[in-house]
């Protein structure tokens, strides 16, 4: 898999990947599949979109939820919103997780 950016070659050139368990047989596969390409500098952020409706009833349903906070609606959207952030976790790609994976393991 081709490094997203700079930034991210940089980061498992460093000290700090090995800390995080990169291995130099990853850094090789990672820089075999770079090879040639333009990377910009940092990896922009993909922005979740809603449509304006979506995004008003949310909010809608979210203040009613705060306004009478009962112990039912509370687990109810807790529940709702484990399984929406579980939805964007899946979506994420393989790359990005064991990138995540090394900096939990760095930040120990």
């Amino acid at each position: 898999m081709p490094y997203k950016s700079q930034a991210q070659r940089r980061f498992f050139h460093s000290a700090g990947a090995k800390k995080a368990g990169i291995t130099s047989k990853e850094v090789k596969e990672f820089d075999q599949a770079s090879k040639g390409l333009k990377l910009p500098e940092k990896k922009k952020k993909k922005a979740v979109k809603m449509d304006k409706k979506e995004l008003i009833s949310e909010h809608k349903h979210l203040v009613k939820v705060l306004k009478n906070p009962t112990k039912k609606n509370l687990t109810k959207e807790a529940s709702k919103q484990s399984k929406e952030l579980k939805g964007y976790e899946r979506s994420s790609n393989s790359g990005k997780e064991m990138l995540k994976k090394a900096m939990k393991k760095f930040a120990k």
